[in-house]
């Protein structure tokens, strides 16, 4: 009968977890709240794809910055978010189809069965900690220029003696986080 189907469907449709055939990173996710879904993929340890190390060279000094000192993280909630989204939104195709928003959703979830959805998520670092690094190497490499200066005088020769001319040396932060 239709009420049964239509009750059935509804509390299928009205569970709060993320419906049958959705994936993130390989991981099967069905069946499973948003607080759920995001431990087991926080819980993974995989390293995030985008970890790295790198080297910055100035002169005879060499930094090394890495994913331990600029975090890499993914968005796993943001992911989730979009996972749990799937089958609970409408569009404008049904327009003057005469299906219903109801048949629409419902439609979409029984197709996630045949057709399963695979999500990624995304590795990002964190521009903060970059760019810090980026002025931390700034600030240790710039410096102003000194010109040579008269710093004894022999009176027996008359001979000045000079200082030696120190050149200055500038890297633009903001450039060289560009290039990092």
């Amino acid at each position: 009968d239709r009420t049964g189907r239509f009750a059935a469907d509804r509390e299928a449709m009205d569970t709060g977890r993320i419906y049958p055939g959705i994936r993130i990173d390989g991981y099967d996710i069905s069946g499973m709240t948003r607080d759920e879904a995001v431990a087991v993929l926080n819980s993974t340890t995989e390293t995030p794809k985008g970890s790295f190390d790198l080297s910055v060279t100035v002169g005879n000094k060499i930094w090394h910055i890495t994913s331990d000192t600029v975090p890499v993280t993914r968005n796993i909630e943001e992911t989730v978010d979009q996972a749990l989204s799937i089958g609970r939104n409408n569009s404008t195709a049904i327009l003057n189809t005469g299906m219903t928003p109801f048949q629409e959703r419902r439609n979409m979830i029984r197709e996630l069965s045949a057709t399963p959805v695979e999500l990624i998520t995304v590795a990002t670092y964190d521009h903060k900690a970059l760019k810090s690094e980026a002025e931390a190497i700034a600030q240790y490499v710039n410096r102003e220029p000194v010109n040579s200066a008269v710093v004894s005088f022999d009176f027996g020769t008359l001979a000045f003696g000079f200082s030696d001319d120190v050149p200055g040396a500038y890297i633009d932060p903001d450039e060289l986080f560009a290039k990092m």
